[in-house]
């Protein structure tokens, strides 16, 4: 049973049993599948019940009174309705807000970090068949350089005391997430941000799926500090629709996620339905000179090898044909129609979306090893 939970699970955000930091977030939803089935198909916002619990960590310490009283909650209404859910985690005073100080103690090994790459990077395949192959949580600044950094020491006045320590070295700032091709023999491992970010690295759409400042000044070892605090504002900037204000403990302007439906997401269902492109349509991507040729379906867009992929993962698809390793890409962009107009021009046509629905799109499940 719990094998089949976490198969639907794993349509949501969450791609691999990494992300998830605690297996008893899933026990009411095994609870309400096995005894009330009708309920369970009809259960609605459960990938935002599993959001705000796990990065909250609203099931952390000793949760077994929770775990109860959120049992008998579905023992009683015989339904999953997200408010009433959060209201008992709220009573049982457990958190639901993701507040910056807990976002930046996600860093190198901890508990969350893969969760939040799971939203960070939707592209990457976080389900090879062999397990090694699984996207790596890699040092931007590599903790081997970053430990050669001295400073005065106040005792004896010589520089040999240690300037960044583990805290500062493992911090989510200085994180990023590489493939294993990225980060085996031959690839970054201790390169530093200056020499590793280069070439078809150092282009903006690289650049922003790792949400890396731009500014190549900020690479040098001595511009590490800097660094992290340019860094801290495009990361929290991507995740502003989730964090709330440490001093009023409520949410910074974004609506409140327990309002999120599904039909505001960015799908290519949505897009053939409104009109703005039509079923099987020619959709064009450009790449290093070389043009191909996609056909819109509802499920995604279909290549020529009369497979259908996500957009983003269909990019990837064709850049490897011309020898590209690049592992991500935003799809929405590069995809245009015959009058050169973007997926994501057509989408925003739609309707005025939220902030929160740039996140609820990395919900959308990535791509499998299929795709690949």
């Amino acid at each position: 049973m719990l094998s089949r939970m976490f198969s639907i699970v794993g349509r949501t955000f969450i791609q691999c049993d990494k992300a998830l930091p605690s297996y008893l977030v899933l026990i009411p939803l095994v609870y309400l599948r096995y005894h009330f089935q009708d309920a369970w198909r009809e259960a609605r916002d459960l990938d935002s019940y599993l959001l705000r619990s796990l990065l909250a960590g609203a099931f952390s310490g000793t949760p077994d009174q929770l775990i109860e009283n959120l049992v008998v909650e579905l023992r009683s209404s015989r339904r999953f309705n997200l408010n009433e859910v959060f209201g008992v985690i709220r009573s049982a005073n457990r958190s639901l807000e993701l507040t910056e100080d807990r976002l930046w103690e996600m860093g190198y090994g901890s508990d969350n970090i893969h969760l939040l790459f799971n939203l960070w990077y939707r592209e990457f395949h976080y389900t090879p068949t062999y397990r090694n192959n699984l996207p790596q949580v890699d040092h931007i600044f590599p903790q081997s350089v970053l430990r050669k950094v001295k400073q005065r020491n106040p005792s004896t006045g010589r520089m040999d005391m240690m300037r960044y320590r583990e805290q500062d070295r493992n911090q989510l700032a200085n994180c990023m997430l590489l493939t294993a091709q990225e980060n085996g023999a031959g690839g970054k491992w201790d390169t530093p941000p200056d020499q590793w970010f280069v070439g078809e690295r150092a282009i903006d759409s690289y650049l922003s799926i790792h949400l890396i400042p731009p500014d190549p000044a900020l690479w040098k070892l001595e511009r590490f500090e800097d660094f992290v605090a340019e860094r801290k504002k495009l990361i929290a900037e991507k995740f502003r629709s989730l964090l709330v204000s440490t001093d009023r403990q409520a949410p910074i302007n974004v609506t409140p996620i327990v309002q999120l439906s599904s039909d505001r997401r960015k799908t290519m269902a949505r897009l053939i339905d409104a009109g703005l492109v039509p079923e099987q349509s020619r959709l064009i991507l450009r790449y290093r000179g070389q043009e191909f040729i996609g056909r819109a379906r509802r499920d995604g867009i279909e290549l020529t090898d009369g497979v259908v992929y996500s957009p983003s993962a269909a990019a990837t698809r064709c850049y490897a044909e011309v020898g590209s390793t690049r592992p991500t890409e935003n799809g929405w962009v590069v995809w245009r129609n015959t009058e050169g107009r973007s997926l994501n021009d057509l989408f925003n046509q739609l309707q005025p979306a939220p902030p929160i629905d740039d996140l609820l799109e990395q919900l959308q499940p990535g791509p499998t090893i299929d795709d690949l």
